[in-house]
């Protein structure tokens, strides 16, 4: 058997054996209790929620007894008098209680005044008609012929839940004859929830229940169900009956699963144990599978890693010779094929760097022999024509001087373009205006009267720029945008502080960029023009970074392009 099938099946076996134990006693013995403990706790918490809705109905009863047994209701129920209603049954009154509705009903079972506020989805008829429907006339909402009786609880109207009380109307000592009933409701809004919840600091919802939903067997309609959510959370839900004894809505409370946190947590240091104890267990085992096995990987992969990390693509592996090891067992065998590999790797690798080399020799000196001989001929064609001309003709003299000087400043432009693309930039930075590095740059620039220069740029706020490089940058692009409109056209210079950068764009309308020139736009030796060495793009890419900056191009073909730059304050 090799080494890998060895240390596979070894460790296989003595981790399943563990896997099993922690298992089996985790699932079944410990995390168990902590759920049936979160379930009793649910229920608990349910009963809490219930207990808060029950003293949101209970306070209702008291304002409704507090209204009902009063001279001045006792009188109204008899004369429907308007003032009553004017002082007593307002916006304001409804606002203050938190009030819905509110039906004054007297002992013949005639509605003599009803209000509801605010409407939402139900009105004064159809209050009247639901409750009416909803009842019959013998109801205890509303045929309280004791001084004692009353009627509270939870009612689903148009399918909006609401929880009120009946009272009936008396004088101020409690004493009848019974005149009529008062019924007051609130809806189970949000607000009222949210009450709730403040209470009891649990998360409380209570929905309208269909009758499809209703528990078959009425054994079950006070029963809390506990429904795990997910590993975080754990609703309770429990049906609650309206005041005719029928099912008509669900409460459920959603709870932070921490009892079953602790219990995951107790599991968790159980396992650990397990392992603990199994690592002591298989100390033994281990220690003969190192010698005989793991060492061996282990230095294996230790002088693997050591090659990598050198810089040095002559470094080989070690090949250690031991009493556990065998010349043709298959660690043996892969130090071998790895040396081996390293040496066709360095043969290959010395090939590619010396065809590298002079592939980069051979591009530079044809671009620069190109670039080169044009200036040069030039001056030589000067010269010749110098030793042959009479001296006396001083105008095309000095026209044969000028010209060797402009080519001898282009040779040199040539030479200072490859040595400062050799050099990394060292920069001088001071606080500068953008603007004025910009207006600099046109100065040094000419352009064509077929040419718009629309300059935006502000020098406040000032960056920190050596100016000299940076307008060297904006020559540069200025430049190139002049180039690309032969034609004529328009350039706009804008600059935006946005956070901590000024963003600088030069936007030209110009011929545009084609596809495969952008990808080797700042590319050195790269250029689309007939005298240039494609230094110019680089050495301003280099002088951003230098700065911490970005640069950034779009171009659209035919249309133009717009170089941006982001440079930190």
């Amino acid at each position: 058997m090799n080494v890998r099938k060895k240390t596979v099946l070894l460790t296989f076996v003595l981790f399943a054996i563990a896997l099993i134990i922690i298992v089996a006693v985790s699932q079944t013995i410990i995390l168990s209790g902590f759920e049936n403990l979160e379930k009793a706790d649910t229920v608990t918490q349910v009963g809490r929620a219930n207990d808060a809705l029950n003293r949101e109905v209970s306070g209702l009863d008291t304002l409704v007894l507090n209204n009902a047994a009063w001279d001045d209701t006792y009188k109204f129920i008899q004369n429907n008098n308007t003032a009553y209603i004017i002082d007593n049954v307002n916006d304001q009154t409804f606002i203050a209680a938190n009030l819905t509705f509110e039906v004054f009903i007297n002992s013949l079972g005639q509605m003599v005044f009803e209000k509801t506020f605010p409407a939402h989805n139900i009105s004064a008829n159809m209050l009247y008609n639901e409750i009416w429907t909803q009842f019959p006339t013998d109801s205890n909402l509303w045929n309280l012929q004791n001084t004692d009786n009353f009627t509270t609880g939870i009612i689903n109207i148009n399918g909006s839940l609401f929880i009120l009380a009946s009272r009936p109307i008396l004088t101020n000592n409690y004493a009848g004859p019974v005149k009529g009933v008062l019924i007051m409701g609130r809806e189970l809004s949000t607000y009222m929830l949210t009450s709730l919840e403040e209470q009891t600091h649990l998360q409380i919802q209570i929905t309208a229940l269909n009758q499809k939903d209703a528990p078959p067997n009425s054994n079950q309609l006070n029963l809390v169900k506990v429904k795990v959510e997910n590993n975080s959370v754990v609703v309770g839900s429990q049906v609650l009956d309206d005041i005719n004894g029928n099912p008509c809505s669900v409460m459920n409370v959603y709870l932070q699963r921490n009892i079953y946190q602790q219990g995951m947590g107790t599991v968790n240091t159980f396992t650990l144990m397990i392992i603990v104890s199994f690592l002591s267990f298989a100390g033994t085992s281990l220690f003969v599978l190192d010698k005989a096995l793991l060492s061996r990987i282990f230095n294996v992969t230790k002088s693997v890693q050591e090659v990598t990390r050198k810089d040095n693509i002559g470094s080989r592996v070690t090949v250690k010779n031991s009493k556990w090891a065998s010349k043709n067992d298959e660690i043996s065998v892969l130090l071998l094929n790895i040396n081996h590999m390293l040496d066709k790797i360095e043969e290959i690798t010395c090939r590619l760097n010396k065809s590298e080399r002079f592939s980069a020799i051979g591009q530079l000196a044809v671009m620069v022999a190109h670039d080169l001989r044009n200036p040069l001929q030039g001056i030589n064609i000067a010269a010749d024509f110098l030793s042959r001309e009479d001296q006396s003709n001083l105008e095309k003299k000095k026209r044969m001087l000028d010209l060797i000087k402009l080519d001898v400043r282009y040779c040199d432009k040539i030479i200072n373009d490859l040595l400062d693309y050799s050099r990394e930039p060292k920069i001088n930075p001071k606080k500068t205006g953008i603007r004025s590095i910009i207006e600099a740059a046109l100065s040094h620039l000419k352009v064509p009267e077929n040419i718009h220069v629309n300059n935006l740029a502000i020098d406040d706020p000032k960056i920190n720029v050596d100016s000299l490089m940076i307008q060297r940058v904006f020559e540069n692009l200025i430049k190139n945008a002049i180039d690309a409109m032969p034609s004529g056209g328009a350039l706009a210079i804008k600059t935006e502080p946005i956070k901590n950068n000024m963003h600088i764009s030069i936007e030209d309308t110009g011929v545009g960029i084609p596809d495969d020139a952008m990808q080797k736009l700042f590319t050195p030796l790269y250029t689309t023009k007939a005298k240039g060495m494609g230094f110019g793009l680089p050495i301003c890419k280099r002088i951003i970074e230098a700065h911490k900056g970005i640069i950034n191009v779009k171009s659209v073909l035919g249309k133009g392009t717009k170089f941006t730059i982001e440079l930190p304050f």
